[in-house]
Formats: structure tokens, sequence, C-alpha cells
């Protein structure tokens, strides 16, 4: 019996340390390509949700309060929730519910998030819209009821998908995400650059202000052909960044000048037709490889914050490779 008991403690201890050299060349796999991100990048915060069937997707920060805000759905089909995280102590602040207009459950994919005056923007996925929350409820509420919708559709066979939505001071812009052969986009919104790029995807930009129903102009203003796999979109400092990703390959960040952005004439979409902007070479700045499935930006003071959804108990294996983190990239150093 002892002996049985040795061989079988010897065989414990052997998976034991054959599970940790497994883990061990997991994380190398991972991280090693990208050690010149983590080594220019500083934990932020331990983004919230990840072991409660959350899935982190949408990003930004409210400057007033101090809140990061982050976006996402439940991977079990409960409520989506919205996360409120202190920049400074880095603490989850408050969760708070989403609900439809008719009181049940929103289980939207709540694949970006953004803010102006009261209005909390949720991109709404295949819903072709982008759902309004005010921002004020979810402040003093625990639980948040839609108070609107804004259609980006004129037609069925005219729409756009709501994938990611950010908001720079009076500027929203709302993109899709095309990632073949399971995300398609039209073959309308397939573009061509002058550059010889192709591009699967859009994004609509509309101005803000007060005197419009939930601050947004219904006209957009203009449009952009954006590669594929697009998850984020950030405008800060006259440059645009791209966060693309897909399943567990690294993801890229795309910095473009704003200024360089080529007119490629006119699009029509959702019944408007709109001048076309496209983030191509022509405008690319720099490109940079960060861990993998990340999802939309925040620029701030001077360092790019990226959301990540790896460690989510979805996709799990970013518990192994520190994915719980939600990391501030000083770019320069990047570079270095």
């Amino acid at each position: 019996m002892k002996k049985l008991l040795k061989i079988l403690g010897t065989v414990v201890i052997s998976l034991v340390a054959l599970v940790l050299i497994a883990v061990l060349v997991f994380r190398a796999v991972i991280m090693l390509p990208v050690s010149s991100y983590y080594s220019a990048s500083e934990k932020a915060f331990v983004i919230p949700g990840l072991s409660d069937n959350f899935v982190p997707q949408g990003f930004h920060y409210d400057a007033e309060k101090g809140y990061f805000i982050i976006s996402g759905y439940d991977s079990k089909d409960n409520a989506s929730p919205i996360y409120l995280v202190d920049k400074q102590s880095g603490e989850t602040v408050k969760r708070v519910e989403l609900y439809k207009e008719n009181g049940k459950i929103f289980t939207g994919h709540s694949g970006g998030v953004a803010l102006f005056g009261d209005n909390l923007y949720v991109a709404g996925g295949g819903s072709k819209c982008i759902f309004v929350f005010s921002y004020k409820e979810v402040l003093e509420n625990d639980k948040a009821t839609c108070k609107g919708k804004f259609m980006l559709k004129a037609s069925e066979a005219d729409s756009m998908s709501a994938s990611f939505v950010t908001v720079s001071g009076n500027r929203l812009v709302v993109g899709e995400y095309r990632g073949e052969p399971q995300y398609t986009t039209p073959e309308s919104h397939y573009f061509t650059t002058a550059s010889g790029e192709f591009h699967g995807a859009l994004a609509l930009e509309f101005n803000l202000s007060d005197e419009f129903e939930y601050g947004i102009d219904p006209e957009p203003s203009r449009a952009y052909t954006i590669r594929d796999k697009v998850q984020g979109l950030e405008i800060a400092n006259g440059k645009i960044y791209l966060s693309t990703s897909w399943g567990i390959s690294h993801s890229v960040i795309y910095e473009y000048d704003e200024s360089k952005l080529l007119n490629e004439g006119t699009v029509n979409i959702i019944g408007k037709t709109l001048p076309l902007y496209s983030l191509d070479s022509v405008s690319l700045l720099n490109e940079y490889t960060v861990a993998p499935m990340s999802e939309e930006l925040v620029m701030l003071d001077g360092k790019l914050y990226i959301m990540c959804e790896s460690a989510c108990n979805k996709y799990i294996f970013g518990k192994l490779t520190d994915g719980k983190w939600c990391y501030a990239t000083d770019l320069e150093e990047m570079k270095k």
C-alpha cells in the first residue's frame, strides 16, 4: 500500500510539474513576442467582473468624475453591466445592470461605450443602432433603463452595425467590425483606397450638441473606410488610433495622422451621400503589436489605456498571461 501511495504521489507531482511547465511555455509564447509592450506599460487597474462571466468590450473615461467606464456583456446571458472604476485608486466604484425600455434585462453585446453630457452611448451591434442610457441614472442607481435608440439604418439593405463607439469633443464616431468568415459586412461597404488597400468596413462621424435628441446630429458629417478586425477607435491630439484583434493572435494598434487622411470621394450609407476618408498607409504613422484580444481604447495623460477580454471566464487564457490588467502604455517608449 505504501508503495502504491508513493507511486501515486510521484505521478501527481509529475503531472503538476508538467502543468506548470505548460503554463510557463504558454506565457512565454504569448508574452515574449510583445515584451516591448509590457516594458512600456504599467498596470493601471484590474479589469472588473472577469470572474463573474463579464466579457469586457467598451471603454471610456469621464474626466469630470475621474471614472473609467467599461461596458460589455454577460456570457451566461444575464443583464449586460456597466462598471465604473476610479482612476486614482484603481478600485471598482460600482456595477450597474442595463435594462431595455420595456423593463426586460438588456443582454446586448455592448461592444462600445462613450459619454456626452447625460447621454451614455452603448454600441448596439447587430441591432444597427446606438442604445442611449442616462449617465445620471448610472451614477445614482444599480440599474439603468434604456431611454432610446439612435438608428444607423435607412432600410434593411442600407444599414450599419455598431461594433464600437467613441466621443472626442463634439464628435461621435461609430463603426463596424469585419472578420471573415464569421463577421461579415455588406459589399457596398467594401472599398479599395487610392493606395491600393482593400477595406471591408466603415465608420461614421456625427456632430454632438445638446440641441439634438440624445445629443447626436441625425445627419452624419463624414464616413471613414477602415481595415478589418477593428475593435475600437480613439481620437486624440490630432491622431486616430485603431485597436484590431482576432482570437488569440497578438493585437495591433494602428496610429494615423488625422491631418493626412485622404478624401476618397463619397460613399452612400444609411440614406446619405457622405465624404469618405481613408485610414490607410498614406496617413499611417506607427503600428504597435500588443497582447491578444484588445478592445476599446482611451488616450489619457499621454498614455494609451487598452481594454482586454482575454482573462474573462469565456476565454480564460488571459488569466495565465496577466490579461486581467488594464495597461497604460507609453507609445513613445515602444518606439525605442
